[in-house]
């Protein structure tokens, strides 16, 4: 564990959206570039849980964040399985759940993010839920994919206006010098 990793975890204790047992911290590390990143985590079955995965977008980057999970895949099922995104323990995203109420019907719980554009700061990704087993299983898991892809920069009102104005301005100075001027006309 670095220096870096060893101050994330006071400041989150400090910043927690939620006052209760964590059952994991992972720290991500600084992510300043496109990648993508694959998360999983282990727990009992039929004991609630919640995991915080911290991660820290660099000064300076704008980038866009989206994501899957999912919970309970063959002898297994999700109860209940959200997750949510906070920077600075305000939230600003929240999964959206695909599947009802889970359970051995519908054993598979897909939680997704829409792109939300993240700028410089520290994030905690929370997971919590509940996952069960009609196998009699002492563990379930779940699983998925994190992905951080560059901010399409969004043009000002005033570039726009900027660009027609040069580019008239060039046409009409073609234009005068294409039209023949009075010194040049011969005169009878």
């Amino acid at each position: 564990m670095n220096l870096r990793h060893a101050l994330v975890i006071p400041c989150l204790l400090a910043l927690s959206p939620q006052v209760h047992a964590i059952d994991l911290i992972r720290p991500l590390g600084y992510i300043d570039s496109p990648e993508s990143i694959d998360i999983r985590a282990v727990h009992r079955v039929n004991r609630p849980f919640e995991d915080w995965f911290v991660f820290f977008v660099a000064p300076g980057s704008e980038l866009t964040f989206s994501g899957q999970l999912q919970a309970g895949a063959g002898r297994e099922f999700a109860r209940e399985f959200d997750a949510s995104l906070y920077r600075y323990g305000t939230e600003v995203a929240d999964g959206w759940d695909h599947a009802g109420s889970g359970g051995p019907s519908s054993p598979s719980r897909l939680v997704d993010f829409a792109p939300v554009t993240l700028r410089s700061g520290l994030y905690t990704l929370v997971v919590e839920g509940l996952l069960g087993s009609p196998f009699n299983l002492t563990r379930a898991s779940y699983s998925g994919n994190l992905n951080f892809a560059l901010a399409a920069p969004v043009p000002e009102p005033g570039a726009g206006l900027l660009l027609a104005a040069g580019l008239i301005a060039v046409a009409l100075g073609r234009r005068r010098s294409a039209s023949p001027s009075q010194s040049d006309v011969a005169t009878p």
